[in-house]
Order: C-alpha cells, then sequence, then structure tokens
C-alpha cells in the first residue's frame, strides 16, 4: 500500500553534468555533455547561473560555452540548482600564478 509520504519522494540527490551549451533561454538551458547525450534543465528562480564567476541569466549562455551544472529530478523534469558556465575566450586566457 502507498502511503502519502510517497508524493514527497519524487525528486531525487543531486547530480551533476558538463558539457557544452546547445541552446540557452530564460527557462530552460540544453547542454550536450561530456556523453555526447543531450541534457534538458528547467531553470527557477532558485537557480544559481554564473558565466566567468559573474552572476548571470540562463539566456546570456551563448551556444558552445563551457558549463558545469549540477540538477534534480523533480517529478520526472531536470531541474537545474546551479549553472557554472565559462565562455570559451576567457579560458584561453593564461592566468600566470605568481
Amino acid at each position: 500500500m502507498r502511503s502519502q509520504h510517497q508524493q514527497n519522494q519524487s525528486w531525487t540527490q543531486e547530480q551533476t553534468a558538463s558539457g557544452t551549451v546547445v541552446q540557452a533561454g530564460s527557462d530552460q538551458v540544453q547542454i550536450r555533455t561530456q556523453d555526447k547525450d543531450l541534457l534538458q534543465l528547467q531553470i527557477t528562480d532558485s537557480t544559481a547561473v554564473t558565466l566567468n564567476g559573474q552572476t548571470a541569466s540562463a539566456a546570456q549562455l551563448q551556444p558552445g560555452t563551457d558549463v558545469r551544472a549540477s540538477y534534480q529530478m523533480v517529478d520526472g523534469q531536470s531541474k537545474a540548482l546551479k549553472i557554472d558556465a565559462t565562455s570559451k575566450s576567457s579560458s584561453q586566457e593564461p592566468q600566470p600564478q605568481k
């Protein structure tokens, strides 16, 4: 017999993915992961998005941008918790450590 508490269990543990942005909008981001899978992430008010270390909106992410994302499955949807993006131009600049 199913208990009423089961509905609260529809979220999963935090998962992470790395890849590149295929397309991005204000409410979702599509990533091609290192496994060549397409991952569609829902952007919510609580999703933290950064671009090159600066707070950004998901809509600012350009296709081809390197991204690390953490997300949870909620009711069958991948809800993004955090998206950390690095544009190609900034990542190629050497950062000398002295």
